[in-house]
């Protein structure tokens, strides 16, 4: 993962994606997610749904952990939850972690850069 460069999330399933890149340090155990459509961080409200809003350095519903599970497919977690995507209403959650394949996220690599 190059810091600050566009990433694709493949989601099991789905006929789409969304193209994001990682801020902070490659050490960091939680990064800011962001959208290189509108540059807003992906973020957690006080529900379960997730949605891109203002960035608010190191504010704890904006910071995701990505936990590598298998070659280039990680789980976002934040706090106790895990970030899954919902296939129907093409929208991303904040739901107890499982074994679920919406919950499992390829990192796909764009142009030139290595993973």
């Amino acid at each position: 993962m190059s810091d600050g460069t566009a990433h694709s999330v493949d989601k099991s399933n789905v006929n789409t994606d969304d193209d994001f890149f990682l801020s902070g340090s490659r050490k960091a155990s939680k990064q800011n997610i962001w959208s290189t459509k509108n540059k807003k961080v992906l973020s957690i409200g006080d529900g379960s749904k997730l949605k891109y809003k203002d960035s608010k350095p190191n504010k704890e519903s904006q910071l995701i952990g990505l936990s590598l599970i298998g070659p280039k497919t990680f789980i976002f977690r934040n706090r106790d939850k895990c970030v899954e995507y919902d296939k129907n209403s093409d929208k991303y959650y904040s739901k107890k972690c499982s074994s679920s394949d919406n919950q499992k996220f390829l990192l796909v690599k764009d142009k030139d850069e290595s993973i």
